[in-house]
C-alpha cells in the first residue's frame, strides 16, 4: 500500500479548527447527548478522511458520474420517504454538493477545448437548473446558490468567454428576481445592452431573453413550493428577516448575541443569550451567535484567518497541480467551504435572508461534519500528489 502523505499546513489548520469547534459545541448548555454524538461523528469522519488519502484522484474521476447519479437518486428517494429517513436525506442533500463538483469537474475537463459551444455548456446548465429547483423545493436556497456559483467558477477556470458566463448567470438570476417585475425588466434591459456592446449576435441575445423568460416562469412554480404562495416571495423574505414573531425572532436575538460579544467576547461557556437558549438553532444554523458572544470579534477574525490560510495555500499550489481535473476539484471544494462560512455568518447578522446553511464543522449535523472532513481529505490528497500524472 502506498504511504500516506499529509500537507502539514492543511493538517495543522484543520486540527486547530476542529479543536475550536469542539470547544464551542461543548459550551452549549443542555446538549450533552448531542455533544457525545458530535464527538463520535468527528472521530468517524477523521477515519474516513485518512482513508481518502489512499484513494487516487483517478478513482474520483472514473466514478464521478456514477456517484453523482446515485446521490441524486438517493436524494429523490429520501424526499419521497421523508420524514421517516431524515439522516439519509441529510447526507444525500449535503454530499450532492461534493458529487456535483466531481461530476462537473470531469464534464468540463473532458470538454475544455469546446467549452464555449452551446451544445457543450447547455447540458451542464440544465442539470444544474434541475438540482437548483430541487434545492429550492427543499427550502434550501443556499444550496441552490452554491450550485450556480460552483458551475460559474468551474466554467471560468475552463476559460469560458465572458459573454457566455453572463448568459448562464442571467438564466439563474431570473429565477430569483422574476417575482419583482420592475427589477427583472431593468435587469433584462441592462443584460441586452451589455451583450450588445460585447457584440453578441442578435439571435443569441433573443435566445437569452427567451431563456430568461422561461426560467422566470418556471420560478413561479419553484417559489410556490418554497413559500406556499407563488406570488409571495416578498412575504417569504419578510418572514425570514423582519417578522419577529417568525424567523425574525432568531435573527433579532442573534444580532444581540453577536453585538454583546464585543472585541474579545464574554468568555467561553459564559454567553447569556446562549445560556438562556434564546435562539432556536444556536447549535446549528445560528452557531455564529455563540461564537461571537463568547469569543467576540477576535474569535471571528481567528476563525476566518484559518479559512483564509487554507485558501492561500490552495491558490499557491494551484498552478503546480498537473491534472486539470484535480485543479477544478480543489477550487470547487474550497469555494464550497468558503461560501458555507460566509453565508452562515451573513444570515446570522442579517446581511441576507435566512437560508438554511450550516457552518462546516460547527454543527451537530453529522452530514455537515463528515462533508467537511471528506472535503479536506480530498484537498490534501490533491495537494500532496500535485506533481503526479495518472
Amino acid at each position: 500500500m502506498k504511504k500516506m502523505n499529509i500537507d502539514s499546513i492543511l493538517a495543522v489548520i484543520a486540527l486547530i479548527l476542529t479543536i475550536f469547534a469542539l470547544i464551542i459545541m461543548s459550551s452549549l448548555n443542555g446538549y450533552n447527548s448531542n455533544l457525545l454524538q458530535y464527538s463520535m461523528w468527528i472521530a468517524i469522519s477523521i477515519v474516513i478522511m485518512i482513508f481518502m488519502q489512499f484513494v487516487p484522484v483517478k478513482i474520483h474521476f472514473a466514478s464521478s458520474y456514477i456517484l453523482f447519479s446515485v446521490n441524486l437518486i438517493v436524494l429523490i428517494i429520501s424526499i419521497i420517504l421523508r420524514p421517516e429517513h431524515v439522516l439519509l436525506h441529510q447526507f444525500a442533500s449535503q454530499f450532492l454538493k461534493l458529487t456535483y463538483i466531481l461530476f462537473a469537474s470531469r464534464y468540463i475537463s473532458n470538454r475544455k477545448d469546446n467549452i464555449n459551444s452551446f451544445r457543450i455548456y447547455t447540458p451542464l446548465t440544465i442539470i444544474t437548473l434541475i438540482i437548483v429547483s430541487i434545492s429550492i423545493y427543499l427550502k434550501q436556497p443556499s444550496n441552490a446558490f452554491l450550485y450556480v456559483f460552483m458551475e460559474i467558477i468551474l466554467l471560468y477556470l475552463a476559460d469560458m468567454k465572458t459573454e457566455n458566463i453572463i448568459i448562464i448567470i442571467s438564466i439563474f438570476i431570473s429565477i430569483f428576481i422574476f417575482s419583482f417585475p420592475i427589477i427583472w425588466i431593468f435587469f433584462l434591459i441592462c443584460l441586452i445592452l451589455i451583450l450588445y456592446f460585447m457584440r453578441t449576435g442578435i439571435i443569441k441575445i433573443a435566445a437569452v431573453l427567451f431563456s430568461s423568460i422561461i426560467s422566470g416562469i418556471i420560478s413561479i412554480f419553484i417559489w410556490a413550493w418554497e413559500t406556499g404562495n407563488a406570488a409571495n416571495i416578498i412575504e417569504y423574505l419578510k418572514e425570514n428577516s423582519v417578522n419577529i414573531h417568525g424567523y425574525g425572532w432568531n435573527l433579532l436575538q442573534s444580532k444581540i448575541a453577536v453585538g454583546s460579544g464585543g472585541l474579545i467576547g464574554k468568555g467561553l461557556f459564559m454567553g447569556s443569550q446562549k445560556g438562556l437558549e434564546m435562539i432556536s438553532g444556536q447549535d446549528d444554523m445560528y452557531i455564529f451567535s455563540v461564537i461571537s458572544e463568547e469569543t467576540g470579534y477576535l474569535g471571528f477574525v481567528i476563525m476566518m484567518l484559518l479559512i483564509l490560510i487554507i485558501l492561500i495555500r490552495i491558490i499557491y499550489i494551484y498552478k503546480q497541480i498537473r491534472i486539470i481535473y484535480s485543479r477544478y476539484i480543489i477550487i470547487g471544494i474550497s469555494t464550497m467551504i468558503l461560501i458555507h462560512f460566509i453565508m452562515n455568518i451573513s444570515f446570522a447578522i442579517g446581511l441576507i435572508p435566512f437560508w438554511d446553511c450550516s457552518m462546516p464543522l460547527f454543527s451537530f449535523n453529522p452530514s455537515s461534519i463528515m462533508l467537511f472532513f471528506v472535503s479536506i481529505g480530498i484537498i490534501n490528497k490533491i495537494l500532496v500528489d500535485k506533481y503526479e500524472y495518472w
